[in-house]
C-alpha cells in the first residue's frame, strides 16, 4: 500500500460526466488516487438523481481511501458542461436535464463540510494533463479529447484560460458549413468538430453505413459478429481494411487535424495532448493522419513547432485536474 505522509494534502474529487460518474481522493503532490469509484450516470433520471448517486459514491471513496479526514483540504468538481465564470454554478448540461443554474459546489460543500471548487470538465482536464502529464513544463498547452463528445481546454502563460467563463469550447470550432456534411450539433449549432469527429458522430455515420452499405463488406460482418454498431466497430472495420469505414474515419480525423491546425495558427501552442476513449482506442489510425495533414494545413514557419502526443493519464485527467483546482 502507498505510504501516507502527514504533511501530504489530499482532495476529494468528483467527476460528473454524461455517461459516467467518478470519485476518488487525490494526493495533490503526485496525483495518486485513492478509493477510486466509477458508476454509470443515471442521465435519464435528471440532475437530482445524479447528485444523490455521486454523493454516495464519494462517501464510498472516502471510506475506501483510508485517508484521515484532517488531511483532506477540500473537494474539487469536474462538470461535463458549462459552468459560471466564478465556478459557483452549473450553467447547463447538454446531456442531463435539471442542471440549469444549479449551485452544485454549495451543495457538495454542505454535504461534506469542505471548501469546494468547480470547473468545466474540458478546462479541468487540461489542468490535470498539463500538471501531471506534462509536469507543468509548457507555458502554452492544450488538451483535447475525442470521447462521446469533443472537449478540452487551454493553459496559456501557465494559467487556465476560460475567457468570460465559457471560453475554450474546442469541440464547437466549425469545420463544416452550408453543405450536407454540416451536421447539427448537440450545442444547438451545426458543423462543429464534435458533430463530425466525436464518438456520437462516428456512431451516426456507422449506422448510416450499416443501413446503406454492402452486406458483403467487413464493417457489416463486424456489426453482425459483435452485435454492436458504433464508433468502435467502425474503427475496427477501418483497421481491418474496409474501404468505406476507412474513408469515414479518415475524413473525421482529417477534420480533427484541421481544427488542431487552427489552434496552432491562432495560439502557437508548445504542446497538445489528446485523450478520450475514441482517440486512445484508435491512435494507430489517428496519429498518422495528424502527422500527414497538420503540416499541410499550417504556414511553413509553424510546422514542427508543436508537440502532439497521446494523454498519459489513462482517463484520470478530469479527477486530477479537479484536485489542482484547490491549488491554483
Amino acid at each position: 500500500m502507498t505510504q501516507m505522509n502527514q504533511n501530504d494534502a489530499y482532495v476529494l474529487v468528483l467527476d460528473f460526466g454524461g455517461t459516467k460518474l467518478a470519485t476518488a481522493v487525490a494526493r495533490i503532490a503526485d496525483g495518486e488516487l485513492f478509493g477510486y469509484q466509477k458508476v454509470a450516470t443515471p442521465a435519464s433520471m435528471g440532475a437530482e438523481a445524479c447528485l444523490s448517486l455521486i454523493l454516495s459514491t464519494a462517501e464510498s471513496s472516502l471510506e475506501k481511501s483510508s485517508v484521515p479526514s484532517d488531511m483532506i483540504r477540500g473537494a474539487g468538481i469536474s462538470f461535463g458542461g458549462p459552468v459560471s465564470a466564478d465556478g459557483s454554478k452549473v450553467v447547463l448540461s447538454m446531456h442531463v436535464r435539471g442542471w440549469e443554474n444549479y449551485p452544485l459546489p454549495a451543495l457538495v460543500s454542505e454535504h461534506f463540510h469542505l471548501p469546494v471548487r468547480m470547473g468545466n470538465d474540458g478546462n479541468v482536464a487540461a489542468l490535470g494533463e498539463w500538471f501531471y502529464g506534462s509536469k507543468a513544463i509548457p507555458d502554452h498547452f492544450m488538451y483535447i479529447q475525442i470521447s462521446t463528445g469533443i472537449g478540452g481546454g487551454f493553459i496559456l502563460n501557465r494559467k487556465p484560460y476560460t475567457g468570460q467563463g465559457l471560453g475554450a469550447e474546442v469541440g464547437h470550432v466549425k469545420v463544416r458549413f452550408e453543405d450536407a456534411a454540416a451536421y447539427p450539433c448537440a450545442c444547438g449549432s451545426y458543423g462543429c468538430i464534435e458533430a463530425v469527429s466525436s464518438g456520437w458522430a462516428l456512431a451516426r455515420d456507422a449506422k448510416r453505413l450499416f443501413e446503406t452499405g454492402s452486406k458483403e463488406n467487413i464493417f457489416y460482418r463486424t456489426v453482425k459478429e459483435t452485435g454492436e454498431c458504433s464508433a468502435r466497430t467502425l474503427v475496427v472495420a477501418a483497421r481491418d481494411g474496409d474501404p468505406e469505414a476507412l474513408s469515414i474515419v479518415r475524413s473525421a480525423f482529417s477534420s480533427f487535424a484541421l481544427s488542431l491546425s487552427d489552434v496552432i495558427t491562432l495560439l502557437d501552442m508548445e504542446e497538445i495532448a489528446i485523450g478520450g476513449g475514441v482517440a486512445v482506442n484508435s491512435w494507430d489510425l489517428l496519429e498518422p493522419i495528424l502527422k500527414e495533414k497538420i503540416p499541410n494545413f499550417l504556414q511553413t514557419n509553424l510546422r514542427g513547432r508543436t508537440k502532439i502526443r497521446l494523454s498519459q493519464l489513462k482517463g484520470t485527467e478530469t479527477l486530477l485536474g479537479a484536485a489542482k483546482l484547490l491549488d491554483i
